[in-house]
């Protein structure tokens, strides 16, 4: 109920507490002969005559309700506007169902002293818990430190009953030396390891005696290194001092290089670099406590010649390995004089026609005869025969035309073989051979068709140039081939050829057969283009292949699409009320598919697309179906590693802990 009192008097009204909705005024309206103000944008809408549904507005005094109207036609006022005619955004969002207050209640007196008491209550419990959480932080740091001082000292122990710490010094620097030199890695990765074994390391002379001379600009892929391959990276006076002095009184193992593909992309200030690299070879020699030297290897890029006689002072008496690219006659008399011990050697063609009556030949395990010309004549046959215990040899093929090939040449010896460029036929009899590399060879080089080169013990075979004269490796009978590297081809049509004629597309074939004399258990192909399609094809042959390997190789989906498992599409038959297809079935796999390459396990690609030309989400999706393909087949992949650029991450789709 409303209560007035003239022109002067005031209403207070508030929001029956049965309404879900209720909210209340806390400001006086007074009644006057004058129209009501705007409501608030931040009052909710609402309809001033929808308020008798909710409940009665009652005064104070609990007097009869109120309406808008009756108040309206009472102070001669127009009717006032719905809230909702007010255009506000945000008072529109609003609604008048909402159950919470617009404004806090209004405390009273001793609900203010409650509160308050409340407060102060809640405080003191704050304030105790985070005395309680200091404490447990400085208790939990200080048993963190304890926990980390007895992990160290449980390492301690345990290291000190190790079986590695009771391996004597001079043990340790043995093993120390055989694997860097079988790795080529740097002695400092093992010093970092712990105090004995740095020690191990710097009391073991033979770690230290090789030494690399190359210039200030040298460097490996764009960084500057302190080892590489195994020796120790010399640029000035101070860098060959302590080498020197690292390697104390042992022979040397010296390496200078002036090679441009090493130490730069361009010939850009070579000669500038050559001179300084022989000044280097002039302060290593003055430096020296002493002449002797185990090997030797000079790489002047076939571009600069260094004086004859600068490597006079050393002493060749330990000489065991020579390598040097360019003609000295001056070092093929000392080899000749000096040398008692000598056993690796690859001198140029034109210094092998002095070195032809060495007397040391019986000695040499390893030769390697380079920068063969037309117009050198070696008497190979003469050579091979001294050689009863040569283990690898690298020849140009011209060299070998002098031998006779009714009556080849026998040596049993001989391991490993290069075999680069001329026209090919075999009149060597090597049946130990494990290791043949042979081309490139030029595209009418052909071998005669009625020759077979029987290699019962030939597990790797790389073939350089494989788009020419593919039918040069179809005489080669290589019952044991393990690995088969194809690289640098000249083009996809090139590549093709040679494809066909070395494993022409036959079907069907059955597992375990081998229609051709090379089935590799490895496949690699190095900068080798090629039709992705025509490879898939030819790959879905290889009975034995259980590996492939591509490098700078650019292969893309449809390569996966088409090695993928294929359903039968021969006629089925019954047996025993379900339809089993006639086509071929491979132990283990799933009835009613044709699978190619079957034993194939791991997969590395290295496709190094181009930016413009990036398809490696298409190729990722290919790869992921081939790879959930086989599986389904019962044919899974143990490992598929695939880099789509040349500096880009491997990406791993399947490993073999899956």
């Amino acid at each position: 109920m409303l209560s007035a009192g003239g022109n002067s008097s005031l209403a207070l009204t508030t929001i029956s507490s049965n309404s879900q909705n209720a909210y209340m005024l806390t400001s006086m309206l007074p009644i006057k002969q004058k129209r009501m103000s705007r409501p608030r944008r931040s009052i909710p809408s609402k309809n001033y005559a929808a308020s008798e549904s909710e409940g009665e507005i009652e005064d104070q005094d609990g007097g009869s309700g109120f309406d808008s109207e009756s108040y309206n036609s009472h102070s001669g006022d127009e009717p006032t506007k719905e809230y909702s005619d007010i255009e506000d955004s945000e008072s529109a969002e609003e609604s008048p169902e909402s159950t919470t207050p617009l404004f806090p209640p209004v405390l009273s007196s001793s609900q203010t002293e409650q509160t308050r008491a409340l407060v102060t209550e809640q405080a003191a419990k704050l304030a105790e818990l985070q005395s309680k959480y200091e404490k447990r932080i400085k208790l939990a740091e200080y048993y963190h430190s304890k926990f980390l001082d007895a992990k160290k000292e449980l390492f301690k122990s345990r290291a000190r009953v190790a079986p590695i710490s009771r391996v004597p010094p001079e043990l340790l620097g043995h093993i120390f030396t055989l694997y860097v030199a079988e790795y080529l890695e740097s002695p400092w990765l093992l010093m970092g390891i712990c105090r004995a074994w740095r020690a191990s390391a710097l009391f073991t002379k033979a770690l230290w005696r090789g030494i690399l001379l190359v210039s200030s600009d040298w460097h490996v892929d764009n960084t500057r290194v302190r080892f590489f391959e195994g020796m120790q990276v010399c640029t000035n006076e101070a860098h060959i001092k302590a080498a020197l002095q690292r390697a104390g009184s042992l022979s040397l193992d010296l390496k200078v290089t002036i090679a441009p593909h090493v130490s730069r992309h361009h010939y850009i200030r070579m000669d500038l670099e050559a001179k300084m690299t022989e000044g280097l070879i002039r302060t290593l020699l003055k430096t020296m406590p002493h002449s002797r030297i185990r090997s030797l290897s000079v790489d002047t890029a076939s571009r600069f010649k260094l004086p004859i006689d600068i490597f006079s002072p050393l002493t060749f008496a330990s000489l065991e390995s020579i390598k040097l690219d360019y003609h000295s006659l001056p070092m093929i008399n000392k080899i000749m004089a000096e040398t008692t011990c000598l056993h690796e050697i690859s001198i140029p063609a034109i210094s092998m026609r002095r070195l032809a009556t060495f007397e040391g030949w019986h000695r040499v395990l390893e030769l390697a005869i380079t920068d063969y010309k037309s117009n050198d004549t070696i008497e190979i046959a003469s050579i091979l025969s001294f050689t009863h215990q040569i283990a690898s040899l690298q020849v140009h093929g011209s060299m070998l035309k002098g031998l006779d090939r009714d009556e080849p040449l026998i040596v049993p010896s001989l391991t490993r073989l290069s075999i680069a460029s001329g026209a090919l036929f075999w009149p060597l009899s090597c049946p130990n051979l494990i290791h043949l590399t042979i081309g490139p060879f030029p595209r009418d080089a052909q071998t005669p068709a009625d020759q077979s080169i029987v290699l019962p013990h030939l597990l790797i075979l790389e073939f350089i140039g494989a788009d020419a004269s593919a039918g040069i490796l179809k005489a080669i009978d290589a019952p044991a081939l393990y690995t088969l590297t194809l690289s640098r081809s000249s083009g996809k049509a090139l590549s093709a050829e040679g494809i066909k004629d070395l494993w022409p597309l036959q079907f069907p074939i059955s597992k375990g057969s081998s229609l051709h004399t090379i089935e590799p258990v490895i496949l690699g192909l190095s900068d080798f283009p090629i039709n992705p399609k025509l490879l898939a094809q030819t790959l879905k042959e290889r009975t034995r292949l259980r590996e492939l390997v591509a490098s700078a190789t650019m292969l893309d989906e449809g390569f996966f699409d088409a090695l993928s498992p294929t359903r039968s599409t021969k006629a089925t038959t019954k047996v025993k009320g379900k339809n089993v297809a006639k086509g071929r079935k491979l132990p283990g796999s799933k009835p009613g598919w044709n699978v190619g390459c079957p034993e194939l396990k791991k997969v590395s690609l290295d496709l190094r697309l181009p930016r413009h030309k990036d398809g490696s989400a298409t190729i990722r999706k290919s790869a992921i179906a081939f790879i959930t393909l086989r599986a389904k087949v019962n044919v899974p992949l143990e490992s598929v590693s695939i880099r789509f650029s040349e500096h880009g991450d491997w990406e791993e789709f399947v490993t073999s802990d899956e």
